[in-house]
């Protein structure tokens, strides 16, 4: 699984948030009679999820991110993502977004290291 050989926590996070959002979609388009069903166990699981408060500020944005794209209907993709859902597509997708909620947190932790990319990001 690529997720799993991601070394920097955030990118998977945000790649493994990509993959699970994509792969609900494509099952609601191929299943049609499963969407009413995907829809409700995902809401149940974002009712489920702990006040947003309660999140470590590091944590919120990436949170909050979830918490958009889940809050999608199944038929829809979040703009981020793309029709082209190849995991290579998904992995430069994760990269630009984790790119972006690392610098909404950056103040808080200091320089963010890539692990993708191998650099410093500021």
């Amino acid at each position: 699984m690529l997720a799993a050989s991601l070394g920097d926590p955030l990118l998977r996070s945000v790649y493994m948030l990509l993959e699970a959002r994509a792969v609900d979609w494509q099952l609601a388009g191929s299943l049609p009679g499963l969407a009413a069903e995907l829809a409700a166990q995902r809401q149940e699981a974002l009712a489920a999820r702990p006040a947003l408060s309660s999140f470590p500020q590091p944590s919120v944005a990436l949170e909050q991110f979830a918490r958009r794209i889940f809050s999608l209907h199944s038929s829809e993709l979040p703009a981020e993502l793309g029709t082209d859902l190849a995991p290579r597509v998904l992995l430069a997708r994760a990269v630009e977004i984790g790119a972006g909620l690392a610098r909404c947190t950056r103040k808080l932790r200091g320089p963010v290291r890539s692990a993708v990319l191998g650099r410093m990001d500021r």
